[in-house]
């Protein structure tokens, strides 16, 4: 934490917007240093559908020699936007796409993947949409050499509720790990209008029974979590919530706090020079042994 930010410029910025999902002023500090276009060396599916709806649908990138290097781990990234927005492409940006570049060139297979939203499609829809995609992704690994025994879902924000919510309502989640990045676990001191009720819905007297916390601590699924020290303080407390349970509870977690960035920088910096968090994400690939839970 006390090393020199690759960014220094950057870095002060992000330190002056502070604790606020600042979207416009994060996205002009990092488009720039993204490629206008994607690497040569990186081949890039689009579009691939995992179920029904018109968001099923996600991105596959892989090095161009992916196919004859079987066995790669994959990667499968979950976007956030508030349960109401967002896109694993977000128009005219390198986001998200700098995650599955960076994927690719890192000797993974990457995967985004949009989800249905809400209002129109509130709890437990995003859970659906990753048991489905994890499904898709299994049966497509091979062809794009992927190995099916090796996925990990990361999610962040509204994604990494999903995730988790995937991993505690599912008996035996099809999964070699989880990254969960500044997401919300635990809803039981939520009220109606807070920021998650137009997918958990404004029924308060339900939000312990939808808390994921409880399940994440009892999980077999390896688990890395992490967050950004310029985050809001509810996600803040909730990730330190959850790394002490697990703590307590004697199951293994990696916890990261990424220093000096925001709950938007943090991502938006996956595939420049800064790798303070995709530094611990590969770490926890590497370590984690791809058996099924």
């Amino acid at each position: 934490m006390d090393s020199m930010p690759p960014y220094p410029d950057i870095a002060a910025e992000i330190r002056a917007i502070g604790p606020q999902i600042e979207v416009p002023r994060t996205t002009l500090l990092y488009r720039t240093l993204h490629p206008a276009s994607p690497p040569t060396q990186v081949t890039i599916t689009r579009d691939l559908r995992y179920g029904p709806h018109e968001r099923h649908v996600l991105d596959v990138f892989m090095a161009r020699d992916a196919t004859r290097t079987a066995g790669r781990a994959v990667v499968v990234f979950v976007h956030g936007g508030g349960f109401r927005a967002g896109a694993k492409q977000l128009p005219d940006q390198p986001f998200y796409d700098n995650v599955g570049i960076w994927a690719a060139r890192a000797g993974l297979v990457g995967v985004t993947l949009n989800y249905r939203l809400a209002p129109e499609f509130a709890y437990p829809s995003g859970a659906d949409d990753m048991e489905r995609a994890v499904a898709q992704i299994s049966a497509l690994a091979n062809d794009c050499g992927g190995d099916p025994q090796r996925i990990f879902l990361w999610g962040h924000s509204a994604g990494a509720a999903h995730v988790a919510d995937y991993i505690v309502t599912r008996e035996e989640p099809r999964l070699a790990g989880a990254v969960l990045t500044s997401g919300i676990y635990d809803k039981t001191g939520g009220f109606p209008d807070s920021p998650w009720s137009a997918y958990y819905g404004t029924d308060v007297r339900r939000y312990a029974a939808l808390s994921s916390l409880p399940g994440l601590v009892a999980t077999h699924v390896p688990l890395l979590i992490t967050w950004a020290e310029l985050d809001r303080s509810d996600f803040i407390a909730d990730a330190r919530a959850l790394v002490a349970a697990r703590t307590r509870a004697g199951k293994p977690v990696g916890a990261v706090e990424v220093a000096g960035h925001s709950h938007i920088s943090e991502i938006y910096a996956i595939g420049t020079a800064d790798t303070s968090l995709t530094d611990p994400v590969l770490n926890f690939i590497d370590q984690t042994s791809g058996d099924m839970p």
